[in-house]
């Protein structure tokens, strides 16, 4: 998790993002899977992306062309909370959670 660019956050928001990357052993289909931020609000969805085993996906918050193992979600404001926040990656089809406090 990268929360908190140097300078203005507004200003960069593409420098503000979570790598979501698949340490295991098989291919994992993210399709229903989408992140969510502490305060339960929903942030991204990953459609129909899939990471094969030792893939990273960066996830930019801000504004930008989505490109091989980068993809943006657009927002207009600042998203991580710079000093701590709980974000939850979620299987939408299991309800498995992965959490990440920082």
């Amino acid at each position: 998790v990268h929360p908190n660019p140097v300078g203005d956050d507004a200003a960069a928001l593409d420098e503000e993002y979570v790598v979501v990357e698949n340490a295991g052993r098989t291919t994992v289909d993210l399709a229903d899977w989408y992140l969510r931020e502490g305060d339960g609000r929903l942030y991204f969805s990953f459609d129909d992306r899939r990471l094969e085993p030792g893939d990273r996906l960066v996830v930019h918050v801000g504004e930008g062309r989505s490109r091989e193992g980068h993809v943006y979600w657009g927002a207009g404001t600042p998203v991580l909370d710079n000093d701590h926040e709980t974000l939850k990656l979620v299987d939408g089809d299991t309800g498995r959670v992965v959490r990440l406090s920082y």
